[in-house]
């Protein structure tokens, strides 16, 4: 590969960093940065598959292929990341100690599972077994 095409390589990968730090910091709407970056890069790649000589029809292809299939990934990877923060009840981004404190382990080494709320007790109506004629009231 030329000089031109390492030049163009590597503003490719600023670029993809870039972006991945804007989305991931909020710093723009997703979609305008994801936008730029698709368009920028296809561009990028062409011009690189053109600096290595490749016929222009082969540039084009391969610059929508690769441009924006690795910019689509750089910034759903962003976005993804970004979605899945962890939120804090501070709101500073950093998790208090009790947040990230493991669960209490109880008599067998392993979590208590929480009570649900739904479980009919022992007794109730809800556990009855059905008597004859609910039984067989589909029966004709």
């Amino acid at each position: 590969m030329n000089a031109i095409g390492w030049f163009l390589y590597v503003v490719f990968a600023m670029v993809l960093v870039s972006s991945y730090i804007v989305i991931r910091r909020g710093l723009a709407p997703t979609g305008l940065v994801a936008t730029g970056t698709i368009i920028i890069n296809v561009l990028l790649v062409m011009g690189i598959s053109l600096a290595q000589g490749n016929h222009p029809v082969q540039a084009i292809i391969v610059g929508l292929l690769i441009g924006s299939v690795i910019s689509a990934l750089a910034v759903a990877a962003a976005a993804f990341f970004r979605a899945n923060e962890i939120v804090t009840s501070t709101g500073t981004g950093q998790a208090a100690e009790d947040e990230l404190a493991p669960p209490e382990l109880g008599d067998f080494g392993y979590a208590e599972p929480a009570p649900a709320d739904d479980e009919p007790e022992p007794g109730d109506p809800g556990l009855a077994e059905p008597d004859e004629t609910q039984v067989n009231e589909g029966e004709g």
